[in-house]
């Protein structure tokens, strides 16, 4: 995220204010919530982790199969 908060610090004199400000805005919400689920997982126990960690993968998975026209088993 510090790349993305020094490309906007760049881009203030090229572009609008407003997208500037906008932009930030996005990545302070990003940040906050980036925080938020990494408490969360530091709470888990070792064992629910890797159990969350693969029902993540399979949704991940079940989400890919659902933008495909064909899915191949």
């Amino acid at each position: 995220m510090v790349q993305w908060q020094e490309s906007v610090e760049r881009g203030k004199e090229q572009h609008s204010e407003h997208l500037m400000t906008l932009l930030e805005n996005r990545i302070n919400v990003c940040k906050k919530i980036l925080h938020e689920l990494q408490d969360a997982l530091s709470r888990l126990d070792p064992n629910t982790l890797q159990t969350y960690v693969k029902l993540v993968s399979i949704l991940r998975t079940l989400s890919a199969c659902n933008t495909r026209s064909k899915v191949r088993y």
